[in-house]
Protein backbone atom coordinates (compact mmCIF):
# COMPACT_ATOMS: atom_id res chain seq x y z
CA UNK A 1 0.00 0.00 0.00
CA UNK A 2 0.93 3.38 -1.21
CA UNK A 3 1.72 5.78 1.82
CA UNK A 4 -0.47 9.07 1.06
CA UNK A 5 1.04 12.75 1.15
CA UNK A 6 -0.18 15.26 2.66
CA UNK A 7 -1.88 16.64 -0.10
CA UNK A 8 -3.87 13.73 -1.04
CA UNK A 9 -6.16 14.05 2.09
CA UNK A 10 -9.34 16.22 1.67
CA UNK A 11 -10.02 18.62 4.79
CA UNK A 12 -12.18 16.84 6.32
CA UNK A 13 -10.18 13.83 6.43
CA UNK A 14 -7.39 15.94 8.31
CA UNK A 15 -10.08 17.12 11.02
CA UNK A 16 -11.23 13.55 11.40
CA UNK A 17 -7.06 12.43 11.82
CA UNK A 18 -6.77 15.46 14.63
CA UNK A 19 -10.15 14.14 15.92
CA UNK A 20 -8.61 10.63 16.19
CA UNK A 21 -5.48 11.97 17.63
CA UNK A 22 -6.95 14.26 20.34
CA UNK A 23 -8.55 11.02 21.95
CA UNK A 24 -5.90 9.26 21.91
CA UNK A 25 -3.87 11.60 23.45
CA UNK A 26 -6.51 12.69 25.78
CA UNK A 27 -5.41 12.31 29.56
CA UNK A 28 -1.86 11.06 28.01
CA UNK A 29 0.16 12.97 30.65
CA UNK A 30 -1.85 11.11 34.15
CA UNK A 31 -1.32 7.62 32.13
CA UNK A 32 2.75 8.04 31.72
CA UNK A 33 2.03 9.30 35.38
CA UNK A 34 1.02 6.21 36.42
CA UNK A 35 3.28 3.95 34.99
CA UNK A 36 5.17 1.91 37.25
CA UNK A 37 8.63 -0.83 37.46
CA UNK A 38 8.84 -3.80 39.62
CA UNK A 39 11.48 -6.02 39.99
CA UNK A 40 12.48 -8.06 42.97
CA UNK A 41 14.44 -11.09 44.33
CA UNK A 42 12.16 -13.64 46.04
CA UNK A 43 15.12 -15.63 47.64
CA UNK A 44 16.47 -12.87 48.82
CA UNK A 45 13.23 -11.15 50.21
CA UNK A 46 13.62 -7.67 48.56
CA UNK A 47 11.10 -5.69 45.82
CA UNK A 48 11.38 -2.46 44.23
CA UNK A 49 9.05 -0.52 42.58
CA UNK A 50 10.10 3.09 40.45
CA UNK A 51 7.77 5.52 38.95
CA UNK A 52 9.09 6.45 35.41
CA UNK A 53 11.65 8.49 36.78
CA UNK A 54 13.17 5.96 38.21
CA UNK A 55 12.21 6.43 41.81
CA UNK A 56 11.45 4.22 44.59
CA UNK A 57 7.91 4.63 45.20
CA UNK A 58 7.80 1.39 47.31
CA UNK A 59 10.06 -1.25 49.04
CA UNK A 60 9.71 -4.28 50.36
CA UNK A 61 12.27 -5.86 52.49
CA UNK A 62 12.28 -8.87 54.00
CA UNK A 63 14.04 -10.13 57.34
CA UNK A 64 16.19 -12.45 54.65
CA UNK A 65 17.35 -8.88 52.96
CA UNK A 66 17.82 -7.20 56.50
CA UNK A 67 20.57 -10.43 56.79
CA UNK A 68 22.41 -9.28 53.72
CA UNK A 69 24.25 -6.05 55.29
CA UNK A 70 23.79 -2.42 54.57
CA UNK A 71 26.60 -3.11 51.41
CA UNK A 72 25.19 -6.21 49.68
CA UNK A 73 21.53 -4.77 50.81
CA UNK A 74 22.53 -1.59 48.82
CA UNK A 75 23.84 -3.58 46.06
CA UNK A 76 20.76 -5.71 45.45
CA UNK A 77 18.30 -2.57 45.75
CA UNK A 78 20.43 -0.67 43.05
CA UNK A 79 20.63 -3.68 40.65
CA UNK A 80 16.55 -4.32 41.37
CA UNK A 81 15.74 -0.51 40.45
CA UNK A 82 17.48 -0.53 37.70
CA UNK A 83 15.46 -3.59 36.30
CA UNK A 84 12.15 -1.70 37.93
CA UNK A 85 13.72 1.28 35.41
CA UNK A 86 13.62 -0.78 32.53
CA UNK A 87 10.20 -2.31 32.84
CA UNK A 88 9.04 1.38 33.49
CA UNK A 89 10.77 2.68 30.18
CA UNK A 90 9.00 -0.49 28.17
CA UNK A 91 5.93 -0.03 29.48
CA UNK A 92 6.21 3.65 28.74
CA UNK A 93 7.33 2.62 24.96
CA UNK A 94 4.48 0.94 24.39
CA UNK A 95 1.94 3.44 26.02
CA UNK A 96 3.84 5.92 22.93
CA UNK A 97 3.15 2.98 20.54
CA UNK A 98 -0.05 2.92 21.27
CA UNK A 99 -1.05 6.73 21.32
CA UNK A 100 1.28 7.99 18.34
CA UNK A 101 0.84 4.65 15.83
CA UNK A 102 2.42 2.58 13.89
CA UNK A 103 4.68 5.74 12.07
CA UNK A 104 5.73 7.05 15.47
CA UNK A 105 6.88 3.42 16.27
CA UNK A 106 8.98 2.55 13.76
CA UNK A 107 10.43 6.22 14.84
CA UNK A 108 10.58 4.64 18.42
CA UNK A 109 12.35 1.71 16.82
CA UNK A 110 14.85 3.86 15.26
CA UNK A 111 16.07 5.32 18.51
CA UNK A 112 16.46 2.22 19.80
CA UNK A 113 12.99 2.29 22.42
CA UNK A 114 12.67 -0.65 24.38
CA UNK A 115 9.23 -2.54 24.26
CA UNK A 116 7.90 -4.82 26.66
CA UNK A 117 9.31 -8.00 25.47
CA UNK A 118 12.72 -6.83 25.98
CA UNK A 119 13.01 -5.86 29.88
CA UNK A 120 15.44 -3.35 29.23
CA UNK A 121 18.06 -2.31 31.77
CA UNK A 122 18.16 1.09 32.35
CA UNK A 123 21.10 3.76 33.55
CA UNK A 124 19.43 5.38 36.31
CA UNK A 125 21.78 8.62 36.65
CA UNK A 126 20.77 11.17 39.33
CA UNK A 127 21.44 15.19 38.28
CA UNK A 128 24.37 16.15 38.50
CA UNK A 129 23.26 19.05 41.00
CA UNK A 130 21.96 15.98 43.37
CA UNK A 131 24.80 14.39 46.14
CA UNK A 132 23.57 11.06 46.46
CA UNK A 133 26.62 9.86 47.91
CA UNK A 134 24.92 9.05 51.02
CA UNK A 135 21.52 7.62 51.55
CA UNK A 136 19.71 10.05 54.12
CA UNK A 137 16.71 7.98 54.54
CA UNK A 138 14.21 5.77 52.22
CA UNK A 139 11.50 7.80 53.30
CA UNK A 140 9.56 9.36 50.21
CA UNK A 141 8.60 13.10 50.74
CA UNK A 142 4.94 13.42 52.00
Amino acid sequence: MTKRSFDDYTVDELIAASEELDERVDHLPERLGRITGRAGDRERGIEVTVNLDGRITDLELTDAALRLGPARLAEEVFRLTRRASGAALADCTNLLREVAGDEAGDLLDLAGAPSAAEQPVATVTPPPDEDNSQVKTWALPG
